[in-house]
């Protein structure tokens, strides 16, 4: 990490002074008490699948859905309820009890193995439906097809989320942002973008050049916003999750009519982006901490073994609290109170890194262009309907967007004053006593 002093006239990095980070222990992959306690997480995340698993009771059911066609959007509620109870009721029994044995599959009319079932329902209320109605539902379908990209441009990008949760230690909070939001920014396919432009390219700070966001040191204050931040991600995640349970059972989405899994299955691409692109980041970019010395070397091998350094348990209790508790941040009292420093290294880029770059931006493209093929697919949903699964879309987005960009303000404090430590320690080591002014990143 480096940043320019206009004292010193020259570039120094970014990692503390030499007499403040001095004793340092290596933490071992192999040792008794990380070993035991990520071996009991991962036990209980294979007791809970197990559980699910046998929790259903028939694992067919889970291919082919028998809850659609009982539920619909209002603005058309009255026409395919109607529909489904009076002119389509042969169909319908199909739907629910046809097996395979007494069914023939209707191969001129388009219906798979997969969607032999659904397909005749499908018809017998598209037969029923107006040349009106069809247009309106076309209308839905193009306007449901253009939210993954719109709510792309207003997510945060896959570089901002990890910044958050490896580099600002809010792993937890990362994690159920990523969740809650089920998109992801990408600037340009290809371009990786650097946790120093993150943290210098928007300062916020006033007309005076002071800062609008600070590290906040009173216990009370801190909890509040804290506990805001997760009661606004968890009501975001279940407007998620129940806006995507709603379209899979009120609607019928033509990629896989069969079944009610599409919209979820969008979301959980997403987060798999996400933690990938931890994997990525952690490539690049590496915390510098108290008691753990960063990898030297951008390789999948150094980047697991820097994640499993530390026991799941503790990291979980942590995360909880506010972002300036974290790890190793330092407290230098000054003329205007406390400051917050945070220190981190970057790794130089290698072949290993710049691949797993490269795909992590391919999913990312692959994850929009899923989404728009399973929100333009959506069937039997009006325009009105159509316009508030949209503005609830866009309202999880925005909410996990200001919680990012509210502790990316905090960040860049933290990293600017640490920037000036910087400068301070080296100018003194120089033999300059006075320093009268300290570059700010640009």
């Amino acid at each position: 990490m480096h940043s320019h002093c206009r004292s010193c006239s020259q570039r120094v990095s970014t990692s503390p002074c030499p007499d403040k980070f001095s004793k340092r222990r290596r933490w071992s992959l192999l040792d008794s008490e990380d070993a035991l306690s990520w071996a009991k997480f991962v036990v209980i995340i294979v007791l809970a699948i197990i559980i699910i698993a046998l929790s259903l009771q028939n694992p067919k059911d889970v291919l082919r859905s028998r809850l659609q066609f009982r539920s619909w959007y209002s603005q058309y509620v009255y026409q395919f309820s109607n529909f489904a109870q009076n002119n389509c009721t042969e169909p319908y029994s199909v739907y629910l009890y046809g097996t395979r044995q007494n069914i023939s599959q209707p191969t001129i009319s388009g219906a798979g193995k997969f969607t032999l079932f659904v397909q005749p329902m499908i018809n017998c209320l598209l037969e029923n439906s107006s040349e009106y109605l069809k247009y309106q539902l076309g209308s839905s379908q193009v306007m449901l097809g253009i939210t993954p990209t719109i709510i792309a441009l207003l997510g945060a990008s896959s570089e901002e989320l990890c910044l958050l949760a490896l580099i600002g230690r809010r792993r937890l909070l990362g994690l159920l942002l990523a969740t809650a939001s089920p998109s992801i920014y990408t600037e340009r396919a290809f371009k990786y973008q650097d946790p120093d432009k993150i943290l210098t390219e928007r300062q916020y700070h006033s007309h005076h050049g002071e800062d609008h966001v600070k590290p906040t040191m009173h216990s009370n204050l801190r909890w509040f916003f804290v506990s805001l931040e997760y009661i606004a991600v968890f009501c975001a995640i279940a407007n998620i999750a129940t806006l995507n349970w709603e379209l899979g059972v009120k609607t019928i989405n033509t990629v896989n009519p069969n079944t009610v899994f599409m919209p979820m299955l969008w979301s959980l691409v997403g987060v798999m982006a996400h933690c990938a692109g931890a994997v990525v980041f952690d490539m690049r970019a590496r915390r510098l901490d108290k008691g753990i010395k960063p990898m030297p070397r951008s390789t999948l091998r150094s980047c697991f073994s820097m994640l499993t350094r530390q026991s799941p348990w503790p990291t979980i209790l942590k995360t909880f609290t506010a972002c300036k508790e974290m790890a190793v941040r330092e407290v230098c009292w000054g003329t205007e109170g406390p400051k917050e420093k945070l220190y981190f290294d970057l790794i130089p880029e290698s072949r290993c890194f710049t691949s797993m770059g490269w795909t992590l931006s391919v999913l990312v493209v692959f994850h929009m262009i899923l989404g728009t093929l399973i929100m333009a697919s959506t069937s039997f949903v009006g325009p009105k309907n159509a316009l508030g699964i949209m503005a609830r879309y866009i309202l999880s987005v925005v909410i996990c967007r200001i919680i990012v960009v509210y502790e990316l303000a905090v960040l860049r404090v933290e990293y600017k004053n640490a920037a000036a430590d910087v400068c301070q320690c080296t100018v003194r080591d120089s033999g300059t006593e006075d320093v009268e002014e300290v570059s700010q990143l640009s």
